[in-house]
C-alpha cells in the first residue's frame, strides 16, 4: 500500500466533526510532520478544538528538509511545505490536504491528492459512514469552506442526492 500523508486541516476538521478515527480505518497508518503537529498545538493554544495527535498510534511523525523550490512558494504554510517535502521522498504517496495552493504544487509534482471531502466520500464508500450529507453539513457549519457545487458533486458521487 502506498504511504498516506496528512496535512493539518484534514486532521483538524475530521476531529471537529468526530470522524478523525476514519483515517486509520480507511488508510491504516498515516504520516505527518512535526510542523503539522506544531500547527495543531498552536490551534489548541488559541482555543480551537484540535486533536492531540501525540497519543494516536496510527499517526507517524517524520521529518524532512525542505527542497529549495518549496521555499520559493511564499504563501505555502510550514505544514504544507513540510508535508510536500516529505511526500517527495516516497513513491506514489497519497497526500491529504485542502489548501488550494498546496494542491497545485502537489499536482505539479504529480502526487496523488485528496482532501477532507475526499476522505469523507471514501468513508461512505467503505461503509464507515452511513450517510454523508449530515457529516458534510456539520463540516460546513464548523467553518470548512467548500463551494456548494462541490458538496453536491461529492454527494452525487456517493449516491446521495440532496
Amino acid at each position: 500500500m502506498s504511504p498516506v500523508l496528512s496535512n493539518t486541516s484534514p486532521l483538524y476538521y475530521l476531529n471537529l466533526i468526530g470522524l478523525l478515527d476514519i483515517l486509520p480505518q480507511i488508510y491504516g497508518q498515516i504520516i505527518t510532520t512535526p510542523e503539522v503537529v506544531e500547527e495543531l498545538v498552536a490551534g489548541r493554544q488559541n482555543g480551537l478544538q484540535t486533536p492531540d495527535v501525540t497519543d494516536l498510534d496510527w499517526l507517524d511523525l517524520e521529518t524532512m528538509p525542505w527542497p529549495r523550490f518549496l521555499g520559493l512558494v511564499p504563501d505555502l504554510g510550514k505544514g504544507e511545505t513540510s508535508l510536500l517535502a516529505l511526500a517527495l521522498t516516497f513513491e506514489d504517496p497519497l497526500v491529504i490536504l485542502d489548501d488550494q495552493l498546496a494542491r497545485r504544487v502537489a499536482r505539479r509534482q504529480q502526487m496523488r491528492i485528496t482532501g477532507t471531502l475526499g476522505v469523507l466520500a471514501k468513508a461512505k464508500q467503505c461503509g464507515f459512514v452511513a450517510r454523508l450529507a449530515p457529516a458534510l453539513d456539520e463540516l460546513v457549519r464548523s467553518g470548512f469552506y467548500a463551494r456548494p457545487e462541490l458538496v453536491q458533486q461529492v454527494l452525487r458521487s456517493v449516491g446521495e442526492q440532496p
